[in-house]
């Protein structure tokens, strides 16, 4: 299932690539690289193989709390205001 959520994932920003942008091709490309590998890539690597050394109880909890945490750490570190959206 991770997988096909990254190829999916690796299409959809390919398009990213052919927009108009005020960076050159190759920063483009370079932060694409960057997004697939090391945000995407490597932090599903670690995030999965977590998961197979943590109890199943632990595993379904943290399914919950991870993406009520990225909300609020996206809010701290980008200071972007909370909305209803």
């Amino acid at each position: 299932m991770v997988f096909i959520q990254l190829w999916v994932g690796c299409l959809i920003l390919l398009t990213v690539v052919s927009l108009p942008t005020a960076f050159s091709v190759s920063a483009v490309w370079g932060l694409l690289v960057v997004i697939g590998f090391v945000h995407t890539g490597l932090m599903s690597v670690l995030l999965y193989s977590a998961v197979q050394k943590i109890p199943t109880i632990l595993v379904g909890g943290l399914a919950f709390i991870y993406p009520v945490v990225a909300i609020l750490v996206d809010a701290w570190v980008l200071h972007r205001p909370l909305n209803g959206w």
